[in-house]
This record gives C-alpha cells, sequence and structure tokens, in this order.
C-alpha cells in the first residue's frame, strides 16, 4: 500500500468518525522506534536490529467504550554491516557486505477503550497490519574478486520487496492538556514471516502529540 492511499484512507477515517464527537476523535503524529528480531538458523538472517521512524493516525471512540484506529508507519532502515577477509592470490582482501532492510506498514484496528482518570484514556488494540518489506543486499565482492577475462560490470546489490499481512495489537493512552490537545504514547507488536521460512517479531514504541478536532 502506497503512503498516498495510506493517507486518503486515514482522512476518510477521520471524515466518517467526525460526527461522533470531537472529544472521542484524535488525530496524531508520532516518533517511533521499531526493534525487530529474526533468531539465527544455520544461516544467520542478518535481519534483526531496530531503526528509528515514525507514524501518523486517527482513534475514534464509538459508544463509549468501542475504540477503532487507523494508521501508517515509516519504520525506517535496519542495516548490518559486515566484513570477512579473504586471501587472493597471496594477499588480505577485505570484502564488505551490506544487508539493509526497510519496513512500512498500515493497519486498521479496534478494540476496547476506557477512562484511567479524567484526562488519562487507554485503548487495547488488535487487528490487521499490511507491511512491506524492502530488502537491499550490497558487496564490493565482484569487484575485488572477479578479475579478467571476468565480465568487470557484474553488479554487487540485489534488491526485493515483500508484502505481508499480518495481526497486530497493542494499547495506546491519551493524556489530555487542554480540551484539543493530547500527548500519545502507543505499542504495537506483531510477526513478521518473509518467504523461505523467515520469521520474526517486532515491537515498536512510540510517542507524540494528538488534535481532537
Amino acid at each position: 500500500m502506497t503512503t498516498q492511499r495510506a493517507i486518503l484512507m486515514a482522512l476518510a477515517f477521520t471524515t466518517v468518525a467526525a460526527p461522533v464527537g470531537g472529544q472521542h476523535l484524535v488525530v496524531s503524529g508520532a516518533v517511533q522506534r521499531d526493534t525487530q528480531r529474526f533468531p539465527d538458523s544455520e544461516v544467520p538472517t542478518r535481519l534483526s536490529g531496530s531503526a528509528m521512524g515514525w507514524t501518523v493516525g486517527a482513534d475514534a471512540v464509538l459508544k463509549r467504550h468501542v475504540a477503532v484506529s487507523v494508521e501508517w508507519s515509516d519504520a525506517g532502515t535496519i542495516e548490518d554491516v559486515r566484513s570477512t577477509t579473504l586471501d587472493i592470490n597471496g594477499r588480505a582482501t577485505v570484502i564488505t557486505s551490506t544487508l539493509r532492510h526497510h519496513t512500512k506498514t498500515f493497519a486498521a484496528l479496534g478494540g476496547y477503550s476506557h477512562m484511567l482518570s479524567s484526562r488519562v484514556q487507554v485503548a487495547y488494540l488488535v487487528g490487521a497490519a499490511f507491511t512491506n518489506v524492502r530488502r537491499e543486499f550490497e558487496s564490493d565482492a565482484p569487484g575485488l574478486v572477479l578479475v579478467g577475462p571476468s565480465d568487470p560490470v557484474v553488479s554487487g546489490r540485489a534488491s526485493l520487496v515483500d508484502r505481508l499481512q499480518e495481526v497486530t495489537g497493542g494499547a495506546d493512552v491519551f493524556v489530555r492538556i487542554t480540551p484539543k490537545f493530547r500527548l500519545v504514547a502507543g505499542v504495537r507488536a506483531q510477526g513478521i514471516r518473509l518467504p523461505l521460512d523467515v520469521s520474526g517479531w517486532s515491537v515498536v514504541t512510540s510517542v507524540g502529540a494528538g488534535w481532537a478536532p
């Protein structure tokens, strides 16, 4: 799902939810930290790590306790750099390879919301996440290892994009500072299942600000 489509869906959600009452709708933006872990098997996945990103969303409370939310997040790029020393024609040569992956997610969730106090609201949510994972591999090996008459234009780069559908869940906390302004914090967790039985998980924490129109 593209960023433009996600923003349009969030705007449509905001338009539909607005009649519920301004105090029950919050449009927010936040910075986030995505921590991903992929257990290594016989071959290292090189995908574990964390990155800073951002998220935007709209949250509404319908019929007092029914919470609904739509959100779009860009989790940033996780990078793994490794070097290996090889003996090539009696000369020690350092080969460097880099694996980067970038995650973007659109999610629609629903759940239960209640007030902890007159100013603090908590929502517990579960839903569907539509995630794009772009992986890029780069190595300087072709230029260092291949010699004539090998093809000098062999590329040391490759990329692929995986589109996933996963279950996601978490919680949000809204702290009312003024009648319109909110502090917002949240956590999300979901699985990440890539081709060739590469499975891991992601935990995202975020903090930001919201506006109740």
